[in-house]
């Protein structure tokens, strides 16, 4: 059965890759353009409505993470640095025994540590003679995770109830991956491809003499049923404001509503 679902999902990807879309989805985006389109709840797993300019994200890309990202960049010399330092059989990073970094720092695809990007770092700072170190209260720590989990009602425009097939995740590790070419032809082949992440974690463990830890499969980034959505909050707080708003119009395309979950 594992077999038929992966050379299913494989196909399905394929096919997925080159379809267009159709006029439905044009007519659906000129209600946006116009101001008209409070909100599109799909159950495809298609992503043709990411296609076709409507923001599926459910938050706006923040300062703090381009920051972060932009930081991150200037570690790469130093994580060769330190794959190099294991392959000597040096030790770069420790963990806590269970296959995880200390602190607020994780391991990364390359297999070093780098910081969390969801949580706040601290470096050090050269201060004047007798200036007191601020240090964050409790409630600018809360104001400031309040202000970072505000979700903005008005950016998402379609809600993939079902996930889409433009990603994969690890079983484990939940680790994402963009569903290649090269992945759906594994798919195809109907075998579960293992995660990279696990993989370099576990050669990793290997190399220090740790013990070795579960691995997972990448799996298609989408909700199953009696699976529940991994955004499921979310998608309440969105469809809670939309009925609050009390559109003028709703139009039901092409589905029973009967799927347990909708």
């Amino acid at each position: 059965m594992v077999g038929l679902f992966y050379n299913f999902m494989g196909e399905l990807r394929n096919l997925v890759s080159q379809a267009t879309h159709t006029p439905t989805h044009s007519f659906i985006k000129e209600l946006d353009k116009h101001g008209k389109l409070l909100r599109c709840y799909t159950q495809n797993i298609d992503s043709l409505e990411k296609r076709i300019g409507l923001e599926t994200a459910f938050r706006k890309p923040q300062p703090a993470d381009l920051d972060c990202k932009s930081t991150n960049l200037s570690r790469v010399k130093k994580e060769k640095d330190s794959e190099a330092q294991l392959s000597e059989g040096s030790v770069a990073a420790t963990d806590g025994g269970d296959g995880s970094c200390r602190g607020s720092q994780q391991l990364s695809s390359s297999g070093s540590c780098t910081p969390d990007v969801n949580e706040a770092t601290a470096a050090p700072t050269s201060q004047k003679p007798g200036a007191a170190a601020k240090t964050p209260t409790a409630s600018t720590t809360t104001r400031r995770r309040k202000r970072q989990a505000t979700l903005d009602k008005s950016f998402t425009k379609a809600v993939q109830l079902h996930g889409d097939l433009d990603n994969v995740i690890c079983t484990i590790c939940h680790t994402r991956y963009p569903f290649t070419t090269q992945l759906a032809q594994e798919f195809c082949e109907g075998a579960p491809p293992p995660c990279p992440r696990c993989k370099e974690i576990e050669t990793i463990r290997d190399i220090v003499g740790k013990r070795s830890v579960a691995t997972g499969f990448l799996r298609p980034d989408i909700v199953l049923y009696n699976e529940t959505h991994p955004q499921g909050e979310l998608i309440g707080e969105l469809n809670e404001y939309d009925l609050k708003r009390r559109p003028d119009l709703l139009i039901v395309i092409g589905t029973s509503l009967k799927i347990p979950g909708v």
